[in-house]
């Protein structure tokens, strides 16, 4: 199924959008959320969404810097803009990112099921594209391969990190890999993707509204009571006792 994501401080616009949405019927999802721009680029990274919805009008990240930052990495998501009236000209701007449409608020049922519908077609016609891309063989010096490892993990912490992976890609053997990496970073290689998905479950822990199994799910753990014995392993305490007293 197809996954998607609200980015939008206004929680009732998140409410009347997962209540009004046909979801099932177009294959999707029910939607996750995040509360600013800042929050919908790291989830974009934890849940790789095929629709999102992001408001134009938001803290700290505000919709137009969102898909400046997001348009070129994930280019075949589909970007809808939510609006509201007195924003049409902001919102306007935004279509140079390659948005697939625009609601205004308040938002309309039969529009926002319309524009799912689009959605999903396009998302199920870039599928069955071939997408022609050549390979090409670029050689790169250890220093230059372990940065790009860092900067993939960085990117993909919420997926298993293989080190078989990079070892075809890069043509080192594994060993060699971690040693250089950790050299340079202070850190093993699953030990620094480690640290960075329990920061982040730390970040996701504080939103009270966020149920444990949903921080699980994106941060790529499938059983959540696994997730909890990482983190007490990691932290010292279980995710719920976090809650009751962050640190």
């Amino acid at each position: 199924m197809y996954k998607a994501l609200i980015v939008d401080d206004e929680k009732p616009i998140m409410k009347v959008i997962t209540a009004l949405g046909e979801w099932s019927k177009y294959g999707i999802e029910r939607p996750y959320y995040a509360g600013d721009g800042k929050e919908g680029l790291a989830a974009m990274r934890e849940i790789s969404p095929d629709i999102v919805f992001v408001d134009m009008k938001m803290p700290v990240i505000d919709g137009p810097a969102f898909l400046k930052a997001t348009t070129n990495e994930y280019p075949d998501t589909q970007y809808i803009v939510i609006s509201g009236h007195s924003e049409f000209e902001f919102a306007r701007t935004a279509l140079k990112y390659r948005v697939l449409d625009y609601l205004l608020k308040p938002i309309i049922e039969e529009e926002l099921n319309a524009v799912l519908k689009k959605a999903t077609e396009l998302l199920s016609s870039n599928k069955n594209t071939d997408s022609g891309t050549a390979n090409t063989e670029v050689v790169l010096n250890i220093d230059e391969i372990v940065f790009l490892i860092k900067t993939h993990i960085e990117k993909n912490y919420s997926r298993d990190i293989a080190l078989q992976m990079f070892a075809e890609q890069y043509h080192f053997s594994k060993e060699y890999l971690s040693k250089v990496f950790k050299e340079k970073f202070g850190k093993g290689i699953y030990e620094y993707a480690m640290g960075l998905r329990m920061g982040r479950a730390r970040e996701l822990l504080i939103d009270m509204d966020m149920p444990i199994h949903e921080i699980s799910e994106r941060l790529g753990y499938k059983d959540s009571s696994y997730f909890s014995k990482a983190f007490r392993n990691y932290f010292g305490c279980w995710p719920t006792e976090f809650r009751r007293n962050p640190q």
